[in-house]
């Protein structure tokens, strides 16, 4: 006699449960984005990144946790559609230093108000103090120093 072994029609992993989460987020992100045109979520991760007087890939690689090579492609993506420029770091003429075109500057701005319209709609999802837990908890699991 076999066994099923079809999946379930709820979510029970843990990494599943927070990829949904995430994918909810990127879903509600997007449509208070509106038209982005090349850019996906990632890249719109990596332009907010980007400090206005200029960032090292390699810091932005730390910043977002996403390597190097990853980096490389997304601010080469960045850079062909005219969000950012590359240039010699004036610090030290070996690294290059990515600054935000004025398009990105826009494209930063942006977001950073989308971002802040979901944190109010997932507010009023889950009301005000199952909210600030559920931050509270990626807090503290996101910690570096646990």
């Amino acid at each position: 006699m076999t066994q099923d072994h079809a999946q379930p029609d709820t979510v029970t992993h843990l990494a599943d449960k927070m990829g949904g989460a995430f994918g909810r987020f990127r879903q509600d992100l997007q449509a208070r984005m509106g038209n982005t045109g090349p850019l996906r979520v990632s890249h719109l991760r990596v332009l907010d990144s980007i400090d206005v007087d200029g960032t090292r890939p390699s810091t932005l690689a730390d910043r977002t946790e996403i390597t190097r090579q990853g980096i490389s492609q997304l601010l080469a993506h960045l850079e062909q559609h005219g969000y950012v420029v590359s240039a010699r770091d004036p610090s030290d003429r070996r690294a290059s230093l990515i600054t935000p075109t004025p398009s990105g500057v826009e494209v930063q701005q942006r977001t950073v108000a989308a971002v802040a319209s979901v944190e109010d709609l997932w507010r009023q999802r889950l009301g005000h103090d199952r909210y600030e837990a559920f931050v509270g908890c990626l807090d503290q699991l996101s910690a570096r120093d646990q």
